[in-house]
């Protein structure tokens, strides 16, 4: 075999291996979610610790197969909608979301969205859409579910995935008959 179908043949088996290692790390980048972890500080005011999975690290080349652009759009984008406390019966809605991309392609759109809630006190956790900004429709929601942390104490938890089919989203929360000591509403916005 002449020696540049040799190269050649190094060359492929390399790109190979590339693109298996890079299919292993895109398969769990889709599948693994981060962990959360819920606690309340000294002061008594509530902490969110995020585990994203630090092991999982997607490079980029510049070789044609195998090549994975990494672009705004591939990003999630994290919202910290209010960690202000809510009174008994009270409720709360946070800032309206364009999912449009590109104002020039109206068929680029995030069309993920994820919310959660936190807090001392039972209530309902809501996703909102809309068309234009000003009709909204709510699309999901969910109560909140008592966890109990490591410490023993209990907390208020829900959380909810949604796939965003309108162009506006927003994040929207309703206190139970109790009023929160403790509350954080957070939400992510993205593509995949």
């Amino acid at each position: 075999m002449p020696i540049w179908e040799e190269i050649i043949v190094e060359k492929l088996k390399a790109l190979t291996e590339e693109m298996e290692k890079l299919e292993v790390l895109i398969n769990k980048l889709l599948t693994e979610e981060p962990s959360y972890q819920f606690a309340i500080d000294s002061a008594g005011r509530l902490k969110t610790v995020i585990d994203v999975n630090p092991t999982v690290i997607l490079t980029t080349g510049t070789s044609r197969i195998g090549y994975v652009p990494i672009t705004d759009r591939l990003l999630a984008i994290p919202y910290t909608d209010s960690t202000s406390t809510l009174a008994a019966n009270a409720s709360y809605t946070g800032t309206s979301r364009d999912t449009q991309i590109d104002s020039a392609s109206p068929f680029s759109f995030l069309r993920k969205f994820s919310a959660h809630a936190v807090s001392d006190q039972a209530g309902t956790l809501i996703v909102q859409e809309s068309p234009d900004n000003t009709t909204w429709v709510t699309v999901k929601n969910i109560a909140t579910s008592q966890l109990n942390n490591p410490d023993g104490s209990a907390i208020q938890v829900a959380f909810i995935n949604h796939d965003v089919i309108l162009r506006y989203v927003r994040v929207a929360y309703r206190n139970g008959g109790t009023a929160q000591t403790t509350f954080r509403l957070s939400s992510r916005l993205g593509c995949i």
